[in-house]
């Protein structure tokens, strides 16, 4: 039934239709409590205790009793078990949880990933176990077997000694095989990593070097067990090889090589590297003092130098050597010869030749423009070192003779006459004394050549 509320009321104005008072608040007409009986705010329910279903009301306090029914009677216990459940089907599309542990007794098939997730703060174990001793475990792949975790490491324990650790993905990724608690071989970025003994029955190495970095005082061996071999670089840096059974052979492969031989080098550093020897076609040519402590013994019908025919020792020019072969003679000239390492424009360095304890001076050969001073000892050049080349050197000094080219590339100084030099060492060496000074107009290594005559054995 609609109401007719009268027009623009004001804020508490009431009116009264069909027995109920409304008032309006401002905005809208409400409805007042009756003043007799029960309003709405003193509705209620009450839940009684399960028996017999019912719904009261009580009129004089607003109050609802709800009684719900028993049904007890209607619950029956649960008789299905795991089998029954799976033998009415064996596949399901819904998720199973297990609050606690799966125990497969057969073959277990995940077509597709198998997943373990722990609570954030629990670790997560998939453990493997036999139950007879001496019965190993299998994880096996009838393809390519993929163990990772992601982007972090993971490790397998291979007994109480023994483990692999393996790394992550890019520029972390390694792997670690310990045995008896330590660590014995490491992936890195550029190889692999071996620590302690590591035996093989022969190695390969394509296109690389083979490089070992003994740490501390060892010493690196290169060992034949069978013969007794070994080769052996020293901490302090000497390489010793030594063959306790048979002889040492170092030859190029002939098969192969059509030219070619050894060549055995002297140097101080890597600059001064110096040839001393070298096996040629026809035998061994030496650069530099042949001294022999014995005998020298030649076969029958050979020689040395240009005379054949008989067992003797010569010159280069034919000559016979001092007491050897029937006939005497004087030493012939020679040549003896050292680089320097890389010189400054304007520097000067020091430069050791091995010659004789005293010999003639001839000729001073130098491959590039410089100034060279030749030394009777190590005192006498270094007293020497600031003096200029406008400068003479004063009586006594020590200096030999000296040679100065501004022309760039080699040069050849002819001493006339010639001069005598000397060793002037404690005890007298075969060591020649030399300073050099660059004048090319860029940095280069000089090669200094004596031309000498022995006078001193």
């Amino acid at each position: 039934m609609a109401i007719s509320f009268p027009s623009n009321p004001t804020v508490g104005q009431q009116y009264t239709a069909s027995n109920i008072t409304w008032e309006w608040n401002g905005s809208s007409w409400a409805s007042l409590p009756p003043s007799s009986g029960i309003g709405l705010t003193n509705l209620s329910v009450t839940q009684s205790a399960v028996g017999t279903a019912a719904l009261s009301y009580d009129n004089s306090s607003g109050a609802f009793s709800y009684t719900p029914p028993d049904l007890s009677s209607y619950l029956t216990s649960e008789s299905d078990t795991l089998s029954s459940v799976t033998g009415r089907g064996a596949t399901t599309n819904t998720n199973l949880t297990f609050g606690g542990g799966l125990n497969v007794s057969g073959i277990s098939t995940f077509q597709n990933a198998f997943f373990i997730n722990p609570s954030s703060n629990t670790p997560a174990t998939l453990q493997v176990e036999t139950g007879a001793a001496g019965v190993g475990n299998t994880i096996r792949s009838s393809n390519s077997l993929d163990l990772r975790t992601n982007g972090s490491a993971f490790s397998v324990n291979l007994g109480i000694t023994s483990a692999i650790l393996a790394g992550g993905t890019g520029a972390s990724q390694y792997t670690t095989l310990y045995g008896q608690g330590s660590e014995k071989l490491e992936t890195t970025t550029s190889g692999v990593k071996i620590t302690g003994e590591s035996k093989s029955d022969s190695i390969t190495l394509e296109g690389r070097s083979f490089s070992i970095s003994p740490s501390g005082s060892q010493d690196v061996t290169f060992q034949n067990t069978f013969t007794g071999g070994s080769i052996v670089q020293r901490a302090a840096g000497d390489v010793r090889i030594t063959s306790y059974q048979g002889s040492i052979l170092l030859k190029t492969n002939t098969s192969t090589v059509t030219t070619g031989g050894l060549s055995l080098y002297y140097a101080t550093g890597q600059a001064a590297e110096v040839t001393r020897l070298t096996t040629t076609s026809n035998g061994v040519d030496i650069n530099g003092n042949l001294n022999v402590s014995s005998n020298i013994t030649v076969g029958s019908g050979q020689s040395f130098g240009s005379s054949t025919g008989s067992a003797a020792v010569y010159y280069g020019d034919g000559s016979n050597l001092t007491g050897v072969g029937g006939g005497g003679g004087l030493s012939s000239r020679s040549v003896v010869t050292a680089t320097t390492g890389s010189v400054s424009v304007g520097a000067t360095t020091n430069l050791n030749i091995t010659g004789f304890k005293s010999y003639g001076l001839l000729k001073i050969g130098t491959s590039a423009a410089s100034w060279v001073r030749l030394y009777v000892d190590d005192t006498s050049r270094t007293s020497d070192a600031n003096r200029s080349y406008l400068e003479d050197p004063l009586p006594g000094s020590g200096l030999i003779a000296e040679a100065r080219s501004v022309s760039s590339g080699s040069n050849n100084f002819i001493m006339t006459p010639g001069i005598v030099g000397w060793n002037n060492d404690s005890t007298p060496g075969s060591t020649i004394y030399l300073s050099v000074t660059n004048n090319e107009t860029s940095s280069s290594a000089i090669t200094v050549d004596l031309t000498v005559v022995k006078l001193e054995d």
